[in-house]
């Protein structure tokens, strides 16, 4: 994200190299742990059946576990990219939004929807959400013209909605913004502001 603050432009960005190679790590991690299971379930054959029926049902769980993490890892990075969110805003506003009455997935589906009607913003000032966009004074680019991640938008938005007095308001604003189904199941998170 580049910002221009009086004649200084800084340069925001998110690296997820570190992620990824943990990402890497876990998959060959994975396979390791494949081979090994092969070479135990020999060795337990040989030590029993009832000892061996245990071993590879703790084995199978623990691969059942390992792969699950795997997947909700992925899981988060993909619709982090979906949503046009950093992965570590989403699982903010995803612990958020648990915290506050709503669920993962309508935070997921409130920042898709926000990403769109930001796009369709920018591409000719119109859509569903250019009424709040405009009201609320959002910045829903960055300097160089690409959309600004939605869960720093959604910060934004949080902000300038805990000013407002009227909750009907607030609701008809992250209606604009959300959709008329996930935005008034915010308005409690997005009334505390960021």
């Amino acid at each position: 994200m580049s910002k221009v603050v009086g004649d200084i432009a800084v340069q925001v960005g998110a690296d997820v190299t570190a992620f990824e190679r943990g990402m890497d790590r876990a998959k060959r991690s994975t396979k390791d742990f494949d081979k090994q299971f092969a070479l135990t379930s020999a060795n337990v054959k040989k030590a029993g059946a009832a000892i061996g029926v245990a071993a590879i049902a703790a084995a199978a769980g623990f691969a059942k576990v390992a792969a699950s993490a795997l997947e909700a890892a992925e899981g988060i990075a993909d619709t982090a990219k979906a949503t046009g969110a950093t992965i570590r805003g989403l699982q903010r506003l995803r612990f958020a939004a648990d915290q506050n009455g709503a669920s993962a997935q309508q935070m997921d589906d409130a920042l898709l929807r926000l990403t769109r009607r930001m796009s369709l913003f920018v591409k000719d000032g119109g859509g569903p959400a250019a009424k709040a966009i405009e009201q609320l004074g959002l910045q829903v680019t960055n300097a160089d013209g690409s959309l600004r991640a939605s869960d720093e938008v959604f910060v934004d938005i949080a902000q300038r909605l805990s000013n407002l007095s009227s909750s009907a308001e607030q609701a008809a604003l992250a209606s604009q913004l959300f959709g008329d189904r996930v935005g008034p199941q915010l308005v409690p998170l997005l009334a505390q502001g960021a």
